[in-house]
């Protein structure tokens, strides 16, 4: 057990949250209070799902990253995040554009600086644009004889586009999922079910930490244990943990939310008292 007091000692405060029904008000007043330490939100977190499938508006609860452009409320949150110059944010997801296409983004803040983003697997993208989607992949020729082309033909190209689309967004992914340093500790990020896809494509340094921003992923604690257990028990036989390793967890989940720490020693999942 010393071991485990060592690294949460190492780790640091560690605050997780759930903002239901993805509240940003609700969340900016977390954010506006959270100085020091370390921050992780649920899946969904920033952008309002129920909205999108209710009403289609998808726009609206979207920003271009790179860009800095789109909902006003998700910038304010990432802005907040970047002024906190001693606290590390896992703050869940929101959708980002990538030019005609949208995929779940989680940023990894820390100290003021956006150090990378997870673009969540096992999830195909939301085409928002097929004309900028064939512009961005395909250039400005190609777009301009889709858009001149007959119903049936121009059917076929949209669904190459998406094909297009489907394939870069696996790229992205798979080439998002890798580590970072916090205080010593090597930790990997992981939103929701992709658990298993990413665990199992993980191949690079021993991990200490795995944070995981989920959103209703697990039916009962006891699931989520056997679950967190027999994954990380195959990462543990490819000698990539170092025990104790540490699972900061943020699920939403209406019949059992869970928001807090876990860790995994002698092939067996414990709750940190």
């Amino acid at each position: 057990m010393s071991l485990l007091r060592d690294k949460l000692k190492q780790l640091g405060n560690f605050k997780p949250i759930l903002i239901g029904g993805c509240n940003k008000f609700e969340f900016q007043r977390y954010l506006d209070s959270f100085n020091y330490g370390n921050l992780i939100a649920n899946e969904n977190s920033m952008s309002d799902t129920e909205k999108i499938d209710a009403l289609g508006n998808v726009f609206s609860e979207t920003i271009n990253l790179k860009k800095m452009a789109g909902n006003t409320e998700i910038l304010r949150l990432i802005k907040t995040m970047k002024e906190k110059d001693k606290a590390t944010f896992f703050p869940g997801t929101f959708l980002n554009d990538f030019g005609g296409y949208l995929l779940p983004v989680m940023p990894i803040i820390s100290k003021g600086k956006i150090l990378g983003c997870r673009i969540k697997m096992n999830t195909f993208p939301i085409i928002t644009d097929y004309q900028q989607l064939a512009k961005n992949l395909f250039g400005k020729e190609y777009t301009l004889k889709m858009l001149k082309e007959r119903s049936n033909k121009k059917k076929k190209m949209f669904e190459q586009l998406e094909l297009k689309a489907n394939k870069e967004g696996r790229l992205l992914s798979r080439s998002s999922l890798k580590t970072y340093d916090l205080n010593g500790l090597n930790v990997l990020p992981i939103i929701c079910n992709e658990l298993s896809t990413a665990l199992n494509s993980y191949s690079l340094k021993p991990l200490d930490v795995i944070v995981h921003s989920s959103d209703c992923l697990f039916e009962s604690d006891s699931k989520m244990f056997e679950r967190y257990q027999d994954e990380i028990s195959k990462l543990n036989k490819r000698n990539l943990v170092k025990s104790p390793l540490i699972l900061m967890v943020a699920e939403n989940n209406l019949n059992r939310p869970y928001a807090g720490m876990l860790f995994y020693e002698r092939n067996k999942i414990f709750e940190v008292n």
